[in-house]
């Protein structure tokens, strides 16, 4: 009877001492909890910090290799059309191998169409910031920003624009600036045949854009704002012919 009664008091001291741990644990638990979500997060930070300098080192390696293979295709381009030029290469040139080259472009000629949209897009950005609603009278803050254009992107005018370039890619440039621009600008002067409006714009286009090609091939020694107000007399001067 003792040794049961003795029995009986060791569990139930156990019991308690059960509760008072069980107690102790629920008080310490949302301490705990917290610790280790503060932890968890700070993980986290860790890691997604570590994966953001990382995307930023791989961002500047893919930037790096686009500035290459484009820089590649335009000397090559200098040489002889895009059609006689090969992935092969064009990755010896850019100092690349086929495989990465494959990786940011189908062929060589997913390249130039890049190239090619990428400038025309630009193109219609410089265009519309001076839409007919919003253009001032004087056309040369247009043609001003024209020739800057131009000058920034000499190596893709001389190629794409020029012998080597696609023919249809010219007649879409020339397109660009005939509709998103100068059509509307010179309206304001001229209130006669549409025809007659329709062929003096093509003629002031394609007059630019032998100016243009003409002052980037020989060094761009004036201004683009030089440039302006000589494209801008001679259109003024054609306007009033009309």
């Amino acid at each position: 009877r003792d040794l049961r009664m003795s029995r009986g008091l060791g569990d139930v001291y156990k019991r308690q001492r059960v509760r008072r741990f069980c107690k102790k644990s629920l008080f310490f638990l949302p301490f705990c909890a917290k610790i280790n979500t503060r932890s968890t997060i700070r993980q986290i930070k860790k890691s997604a910090e570590g994966i953001g300098m990382e995307e930023r080192g791989i961002d500047r390696r893919v930037r790096k290799t686009k500035r290459q293979l484009r820089q590649a295709l335009m000397d090559l381009m200098s040489e002889k059309p895009s059609k006689s030029i090969s992935v092969r290469e064009l990755a010896e040139r850019a100092d690349i191998n086929r495989g990465t080259f494959y990786i940011h472009y189908k062929d060589v000629s997913d390249l130039l169409q890049r190239l090619e949209d990428e400038m025309a897009e630009r193109l219609i950005l410089v265009c519309k910031k001076y839409a007919y609603s919003t253009s001032e009278v004087d056309a040369f803050p247009y043609l001003t920003e024209l020739y800057r254009f131009a000058q920034d992107n000499a190596d893709l005018c001389l190629v794409l624009l020029g012998p080597n370039g696609d023919r249809a890619y010219t007649e879409r440039i020339c397109g660009i600036l005939r509709s998103y621009f100068l059509r509307d600008f010179l309206a304001r002067f001229y209130s006669g045949s549409s025809d007659r409006l329709d062929y003096f714009c093509s003629f002031i286009v394609s007059g630019n854009l032998t100016l243009t090609l003409e002052w980037l091939s020989g060094g761009a020694k004036e201004t683009p704002e030089e440039m302006a107000a000589l494209a801008g007399a001679i259109i003024m001067d054609g306007v009033r012919t009309l």
